[in-house]
């Protein structure tokens, strides 16, 4: 037996089959016949796991498994040959009690003319020889005759099938099972279901009169076993092999006694009603199990499973008048398998369930936990998905009058089961739900949670793919425009229910039917002027019920902030625009423009959120509009209290109005001076930098102004001469700085005659500057900046910005550096930085020191190493280990310490946070690179050997210093530049200096007290050439001035003398001193 049953659990059920048969299966079971026959089989253990366990498991693999089908002529007769031993083993099995349950079921399916088995053999012929004279007329089987078969399966006779019946019958296999229905011991209804079963599968192939003698009585017995149960019985586990008992016998009637169908059904049903109205919970459970398998084979689509099963209408009849669904919803519906058995029971009734009934049912949550409530509600969706429009009413009835007393999580749940009602329903009834749901919504003192959970539950209903609801999607629009239009109430809720419903789309896919009903919404029912009336409205109200103490929590009807308001306002019409391919017309952008951003009932909040709105839906305006929308609003912005945000929304509008001028295509002359003017609202964008509070406004501000002036000229202009682009940049500067000193303000406080004459002073220095510049360019100026209110300090904020910008315009256009800048004419502060010979980040490495000055630059200090090392300077790479951005600062007051200087533009050579200092970077000074005291630089050489020996470790380190004097030798000369030359002398600081009265401006200002201006004011003298009357004057108090001649004196000492028009009469050396030191007015003011 353990070889037979390694071969049970093995992988290849082909190979060596009929030997393992003979040997294993077929030994066994001719022991377990001999032990059978002797009636001691079940005293031996391993005789009965053979039987209960190995047996049945083996015939169903043998019978009902798809390799059958590949096994040949030899193997299927090795089975068959088992197969009548089995038939052997079975009959004599049966002599004795108990009833051998495992071997009847294995019985059956060896019986059964539809396993794998029979229909591969279901052409073999039946033997006659073999049973037909012993049996007489005890022979049960037969195959059916000719006449019963049509042409496409006479030859289906089942002949192997017939042969192992009556094979039964002759080893008194019918006998000894009549004999089981005598035992003295009451049968159960597992063991009346296995004797009764055993021919349920071949009826057809025996003859039903000597079946109905043979077993007619022993159907009875069964029956009135089935009829005779207890309570108790309900209760235990095995209730289900009465089931299977009460379909085998219905299958046995419809083959033998079809008169009897009816009665075992009704029989069937009532033992249903007996254990469903039982307070058992397995009784319960059971019956329901049962009722449910009943229903799903009545509504199956299978034809054999229909006809099998009780009818529909004896089903849904039965449980009306019983009152079934009451009695299944009295019992646990806590339980998740009960209510899904539940389920499918009231589903099938769901459409004759009468008003009382829907009554009885909804009463039963009263008192019942919120997990049953829960369960009921579901089972109560299910059923009303198909509920007639009269169910659903009543059903509706019922739930408005809870929603009237129940509490706020019932309620909660009220809603979404008539969510869920409307989701799964027709749409008939969908309609009456939107309807309830619509006025529930509407409720007074409804709370912000209860109506965003009402309105989320409407919404759900217009699901995608249900076209038949877009009409209603269309009326319920509508309904919300009514109730905007109503400017009260329900303001709010139906602004951001509009744009759920017309954004609401599963799919990410916007249907045609979508953009037409926005189109009927905007321009039948002009949505898009309503919406900013009820933005105004909303607005309005929210400051008068605060007395102007807005703040974004603010609630504007008790349940909506007024953020909320706004963003669902600007959402809804941002949503119309760009979904229904509109443009927003300039009268419209102007009226939301003044609520939002001009309005005196404005909150900051609203400003910011205006600006946002015209920032992100600028597409949403044709040009036409934009261009009028910058030059009537946008550009009217205050530049003092100008945000990030209000900045962000003029830079784009400028941007947007002047796109079409780089790519204008008109003759151009150098006749054209004022061709920066074309620029819209480049005026504003001069105000914005010298008012705005914010310093990275003012720097961005800056950097963009110019990109405009210089770093993104449309191509025709370059073909400006660069005398006439930086001639032009510098009287916009000169007609502001013209003006700025014309209109000085002094302060409010303290004033003296000193500070009176101050700014007299600097009111005729502005008069003066303003020779240079036209009538017409100065009337202009002064028009634009007479539109701000200025005070002392916006005044003197006003001098630092314009300073700022200059010097930034020379470090753009200079590239940071040039030859006649006043900062190459002095070393600035000396100090000592470490050298390293080799990688970076080499530590315990032996070092030298180099003596450099802040005013060096980055290529003298190549130079220098590349004389020590004995190698060209370009074989000297240098990195140093700098965590920080490389400075963008050009304030000469040792390491970047300038917070208000503006980074280069993102066009010009910004470098990167890199470790090494490429060629690039020659022109920076040391400073600029964060190359200070201490700093550590590694050097590395390319290209060449050296000729210095390698330094041990413990050196002593060689201190080298840069000779300035060669090195800016040698600098210019790798320059190849000339201090006069025609180019160097047309850069914007050399023009700047041609301009005495510049310098002389610069001197006046450095009075005031203020310590941004002192920087400016330093950092453009750095950059500017050296004054060269300063140089003369310091000529007359030096040691020179005993041993020159007079003709040697510079013209532009003579010009500085009081009687200029005598060579002789020159000032003297206390004339200079104070003309340069000015020691009577060294004061600050």
């Amino acid at each position: 037996m353990n070889t037979f049953s390694e071969w049970i659990n093995g992988s290849n059920r082909s190979t060596g089959l009929e030997e393992k048969c003979e040997e294993a299966l077929g030994q066994c079971l001719l022991s377990a016949t001999k032990l059978a026959l002797a009636g001691i089989a079940d005293q031996d253990k391993n005789c009965v796991k053979f039987m209960e366990d190995l047996v049945p498991e083996a015939f169903r693999k043998l019978q009902c498994s798809h390799p059958v089908n590949n096994w040949g002529f030899e193997i299927q007769s090795g089975v068959f040959e088992m197969v009548e031993l089995l038939i052997d083993l079975i009959a004599a099995r049966l002599s004795y009690s108990p009833v051998p349950v495992k071997l009847l079921e294995t019985l059956s399916i060896v019986f059964d003319y539809d396993s794998v088995f029979q229909r591969k053999n279901k052409t073999k012929p039946y033997d006659r020889s073999l049973y037909d004279k012993q049996l007489d007329d005890r022979i049960l089987a037969n195959p059916p005759s000719t006449s019963t078969f049509s042409v496409y399966n006479r030859n289906e006779t089942y002949g192997w099938l017939c042969q192992i019946i009556n094979r039964f019958i002759l080893k008194d296999g019918i006998i000894n099972l009549k004999a089981q229905f005598q035992n003295k011991k009451q049968l159960t209804a597992l063991e009346y279901n296995a004797l009764l079963s055993t021919f349920i599968n071949c009826m057809d192939y025996i003859f039903i009169d000597k079946y109905r003698q043979l077993f007619s009585e022993h159907i009875e017995q069964a029956l009135d076993y089935i009829k005779n149960l207890k309570e108790q019985d309900f209760k235990a586990k095995s209730t289900n092999s009465v089931f299977e008992l009460l379909s085998t016998l219905r299958k046995i009637c419809s083959a033998v006694w079809p008169n009897r169908i009816e009665q075992i059904e009704q029989l069937h049903l009532n033992l249903l009603l007996k254990m469903i109205a039982l307070s058992n919970f397995n009784a319960k459970m059971n019956s329901l199990k049962e009722l449910a398998k009943i229903i799903e084979n009545a509504t199956s689509n299978i034809p054999s499973m229909t006809k099998a099963s009780i009818r529909r209408d004896v089903i849904s009849e039965w449980i009306i008048e019983n009152s079934i669904l009451s009695k299944a919803l009295e019992g646990n519906i806590d339980q998740n398998q009960y209510v899904e058995k539940v389920r499918t029971l009231m589903d099938f009734i769901a459409p004759k369930i009468s008003k009382q009934d829907i009554e009885t049912i909804w009463k039963m949550q009263h008192g019942r936990s919120l997990v049953a409530v829960d369960h009921l509600f579901t089972l109560i969706a299910s059923a009303a998905a198909k509920f007639n429009l009269q169910q659903l009413n009543y059903l509706i009835e019922f739930i408005c009058n809870s929603w009237k007393t129940e509490t706020i999580l019932i309620q909660e749940k009220l809603i979404e089961l008539l969510g869920t009602i409307g989701r799964e329903c027709q749409k008939d009834s969908a309609v009456r739900v939107l309807e309830i749901l619509w006025d529930l919504a509407h409720s007074d003192r409804l709370s912000r949670s209860m109506l965003d959970h009402i309105l989320h539950y409407h919404l759900r209903i217009f699901s995608e793919g249900r076209s038949p609801y877009d009409a209603l999607k269309r009326d319920y629009c509508l309904k919300c425009m009514s109730d905007l239009q109503r400017k009260q109430g329900w303001l709010v809720p139906a602004i951001k229910h509009l744009y759920d419903l017309l954004h609401h789309d599963s799919t990410n896919t916007f249907k045609r039917t979508d953009e037409d009903l926005i189109s009927l919404l905007v321009h039948k029912h002009d949505l898009i002027s309503a919406l900013i009336q009820s933005l105004s409205t909303c607005q309005l109200n929210v400051w008068n019920k605060t007395h102007g103490h807005v703040t974004i929590d603010t609630l504007v009807d008790g349940r909506f902030t007024h953020e909320e308001s706004i963003k669902n306002h600007l959402d809804l019409l941002s949503f119309l625009l760009k979904k229904g391919n509109l443009y927003l017309i300039l009268k419209r952008s102007e009226e939301l423009w003044d609520t939002l951003i001009t309005s005196e009932h404005v909150s900051l909040f609203d400003h910011e959120l205006g600006l946002n709105w015209f920032i992100t839906c600028s597409e949403d305006l044709n040009r036409e509009s934009q261009i009028a929308l910058f030059e009537k609003r946008v550009s009217k912005l205050n530049p003092i209290h100008l945000t990030s945000k209000g900045y962000a929304c003029f830079k784009l509008y400028f941007e947007r109005c002047n796109s079409e001028r780089s790519s204008q295509s008109r003759n151009f002359t150098c006749h054209t001076n004022n061709e920066m003017l074309e620029y819209r609202g480049v005026d504003e964008l001069w105000n914005i930098i010298l008012c705005v509070g914010d310093d990275e406004i003012a720097n961005d501000a800056t950097r963009f102004l110019l990109d405009l002036y210089y770093l993104k000229q449309p191509n025709r202009t370059r073909r400006l001469t660069p005398q006439l682009l930086h001639g032009h940049f510098l009287k916009e500067v000169y007609k502001r700085l013209s003006y700025l000193l014309i209109t000085a303000v002094p302060p409010s406080t303290s004033l003296t005659k000193e500070i009176e004459s101050f700014y007299k002073s600097l009111k005729t220095y502005g008069e003066q500057l303003t020779t240079t510049i036209t009538t017409t360019t100065t009337t202009t100026a002064c028009h634009t900046s007479t539109s701000i209110e200025t005070n002392h300090t916006l005044w003197l904020q006003k001098i630092e910005r314009l300073l700022l910008i200059i010097e930034e315009y020379i470090h753009i256009v200079e590239n940071e550096y040039s030859p006649t800048a006043h900062i190459t004419s002095f070393y600035g502060l000396e100090y000592q930085i470490k050298i390293i010979l080799g990688e970076i980040g080499k530590t315990n490495s032996s070092y030298d020191i180099v003596t450099v000055h802040s005013n060096d630059t980055l290529q003298m200090l190549r130079i220098c190493l590349g004389q020590f090392y004995k190698v060209s300077s370009h074989d000297i790479h240098i990195s140093i280990q700098n965590t920080r951005p490389l400075t963008q600062s050009y304030d000469h007051v040792g390491t970047n310490n300038n917070n208000n200087t503006v980074p280069l533009s993102s066009s010009s050579n910004n470098q990167s946070n890199s470790n090494v200092l490429s060629s690039s970077l020659n022109s920076k000074y040391l400073y600029q690179l964060h190359i200070t005291p201490g700093t550590t630089i590694y050097i590395k050489i390319l290209g060449s050997t050296y000729n210095q020996p390698i330094k041990p470790n413990n050196s002593e380190p060689i201190r080298i210093k840069l000779n300035n004097s060669s090195m800016l030798t040698l600098t210019s000369n790798n320059n190849n530049m000339n201090t006069n030359d025609d180019i160097t002398r047309l850069t914007p600081s050399n023009m700047m200096a041609d301009n005495s009265k510049i310098y002389d401006i610069l001197y006046k200002l450095s009075y005031l007290n203020n310590k941004n201006i002192h920087k400016r004011i330093r950092n453009l003298l750095n950059l500017m050439p050296s004054d060269i009357r300063i140089h003369d004057y310091l000529d007359l108090i030096s040691i020179r001035a005993a041993n020159i001649c007079t003709t040697e004196r510079r013209q532009s000492t003579e010009n500085a003398n009081n009687n200029n028009n005598n060579n002789n009469n020159q000032i003297n050396s206390r004339q200079a001193i104070d003309y340069v030191f000015d020691i009577k007015n060294s004061s600050l003011i």
